[in-house]
């Protein structure tokens, strides 16, 4: 599908632009179409599946301070060499995983498919969006707005702290006292609005959508993994799974999100209590994580569904062959990448020898079989494997 109607047209050009595009390079490659890269991190395996990869990071080191750097250094990095890119090449589409100020300008060059940010300001900023989903009828965890004037707060404690905009779990933590939320204050000096938000005891799960502008379409349930559950450390995922009882609020999902006619991927965060009610907790209007996990699961080409999504059809969805995981191995030292070529499980390939501080990524371990159960352990297995490979500083 990714040829522009006549299969003797030449291929079409594809660039990516994220945090780590890898997963969706590949796919893109998969497809029959030819693709470069702009990045933060540099994967060995990424070089693969592209003409050209350009990185913020270079190949010594791993590190995500350049992503919490408030400056945006790393946006802008991306942004200049995309400029570079579209200068000595001819593109067709640029296909964007972030949200930013610095995607729409590129819509002057070449078609983007990204969704313009006025378009998804309603759902970026977390603020507007849990209110707008709670006044839809969706179920919602109790949720104040954080600005430096509160005095005081009408949440029972543990609660969540959150930036109104931010990806990745950025920002996010979990408060377990006042005094703690106090320091916490303190700590990040509050200069932007942030909210906090009842925490919910439970499963955290995520829903895939597609969409075509018009239509919103659920296409995967993934649980969602944490390497560090206590602090909300997104890690992975595992899928498809059903919880009991989502039918009625999948649905209102889907109405929810069609008011705000935007396009491709969109995925909804949400939790399930003990009692099996479930709460809406956030919109990430972009291609999700689990995008890899969905391709091992249903044996699709994901970007080939997203491709054809932005240009107004929605595939059908087929059934899941066998159930798919992902899980970010993170390192437990300062450590030297070993060298992980040739292990056919592993993705986000580092460079070996290159610098792993504790508690930076390592690369992605994946995995199938039968139940959540086999799936999860051996990713547990693979990781553990990984991580007995590293050797301290």
């Amino acid at each position: 599908m990714l040829k522009q109607g006549n299969p003797e047209e030449e291929t079409m050009n594809f660039l990516t632009v994220g945090v780590n595009m890898r997963d969706v390079a590949c796919s893109i490659q998969r497809a029959g179409s030819s693709v470069s890269s702009v990045n933060y991190f540099n994967p060995v395996d990424l070089s693969r599946c592209t003409k050209k990869s350009i990185a913020f990071l270079g190949c010594d080191r791993i590190s995500t301070d350049g992503l919490n750097d408030e400056s945006g250094s790393w946006k802008q990095f991306l942004f200049e060499k995309t400029l570079a890119a579209l200068a000595k090449d001819n593109f067709d589409f640029i296909v964007p995983r972030i949200n930013s100020e610095h995607i729409d300008p590129l819509k002057e060059f070449t078609q983007v498919l990204g969704n313009s940010l006025k378009s998804l300001e309603p759902l970026r900023d977390k603020w507007q969006c849990i209110r707008a989903a709670s006044k839809h009828g969706l179920l919602t965890p109790k949720t104040e707005l954080l600005t430096a004037s509160l005095q005081s707060v009408d949440l029972e404690f543990p609660l969540i702290f959150k930036p109104i905009r931010g990806s990745r779990g950025a920002g996010l933590r979990k408060v377990h006292s006042p005094g703690e939320l106090e320091a916490l204050l303190v700590e990040k000096a509050v200069d932007k609005d942030r909210i906090l938000q009842e925490y919910i005891q439970g499963e955290s799960y995520n829903i895939n959508f597609l969409s075509d502008g018009a239509r919103a379409e659920p296409i995967f349930v993934s649980r969602q993994l944490f390497s560090d559950p206590e602090n909300l450390v997104y890690s992975g995922s595992v899928g498809p799974v059903k919880p009991e009882g989502i039918e009625e609020f999948v649905e209102e999902c889907m109405a929810f999100l069609e008011r705000f006619k935007i396009k491709g991927i969109i995925g909804v965060d949400f939790m399930v209590d003990s009692e099996g009610e479930a709460y809406f907790i956030e919109v990430n209007p972009r291609i999700q994580g689990s995008f890899e996990v969905i391709e091992d699961s249903l044996g699709i080409n994901m970007f080939d569904y997203y491709y054809r999504a932005w240009h107004g059809e929605i595939p059908a969805i087929p059934s899941s062959r066998r159930l798919a995981g992902k899980n970010i191995v993170t390192a437990h030292m300062d450590c030297r990448a070993p060298d992980l070529e040739g292990w056919g499980y592993i993705r986000d390939i580092p460079q070996a020898g290159a610098f792993i501080a504790t508690g930076e990524p390592v690369c992605t371990v994946v995995a199938t079989g039968i139940t959540e159960a086999e799936v999860e352990a051996q990713l547990r297995k693979l990781s553990n494997t990984i991580l007995n490979q590293m050797k301290p500083l």
